[in-house]
């Protein structure tokens, strides 16, 4: 196991609804909706160099309207 964790809710065995997934070190790396095991619906992602993209996202990728926040606070809006 690589110390990533889930919490969130379940499906036929598969992350569906809400869920929070943590990396090895305990911190939060994206929390929203799941759809049979894939990050799908609205959530908010956060990268390791400390930007974070919240908005919609489907079958794992940005997908619609988001909000990008860089580390020095600009933004970059509009749909993905």
């Amino acid at each position: 196991m690589d110390g990533t964790k889930y919490e969130g809710e379940w499906k036929d065995n598969k992350k569906e609804g809400y869920g929070i997934y943590y990396n090895k070190n305990n911190c939060v790396l994206y929390k929203g909706q799941y759809k049979n095991d894939k990050i799908e619906g609205f959530g908010i992602i956060y990268f390791t160099d400390g930007t974070k993209y919240e908005g919609e996202f489907k079958n794992n990728k940005r997908d619609g309207y988001g909000i990008y926040y860089d580390i020095n606070g600009e933004t970059k809006e509009g749909e993905w």
